[in-house]
């Protein structure tokens, strides 16, 4: 699964499988807004759905450099990339079919080196587009 993020007047940036990036991880949740109206006298309050959905994405993907040098050039400057911003995140399977969150904000992203390796995890949230 390839997955990139979009800000508007940035570059896009590709978070997980392209060129030498390995698979991601996908975990998805989501939380409706749900409003609770306790009414006088009653015996049961009102439960009323407000949709408003919002999802939770998280993903762990690896990439392979061709010295330790440029990985840990590429972890220094990678968290440059992804300004605090909002923007489009876009999974594309591999049947090229797309699912995409516009607005996103990728609001978590840790990363670490490992010889030639570097390791990243994300957290985004957003609405569906």
């Amino acid at each position: 699964m390839q997955i990139s993020f979009q800000a508007p007047a940035a570059s896009l940036v590709a978070l997980a499988g392209t060129g030498r990036q390995g698979d991601a991880e996908l975990t998805l949740s989501f939380a409706d807004q749900v409003q609770v109206a306790p009414l006088l006298r009653a015996l049961k309050a009102k439960v009323f759905h407000r949709g408003n959905r919002v999802y939770s994405v998280g993903w762990s993907t690896t990439r392979e450099h061709a010295t330790t040098q440029a990985a840990e050039d590429f972890l220094i400057t990678h968290a440059e990339a992804i300004t605090p911003a909002t923007g489009t995140l876009t999974f594309t399977k591999a049947d090229a079919t797309t699912w995409t969150l516009n607005p996103a904000v990728v609001a978590i992203s840790s990363s670490r080196r490992i010889g030639v390796t570097t390791i990243h995890t994300y957290q985004a949230q957003g609405t569906k587009s």
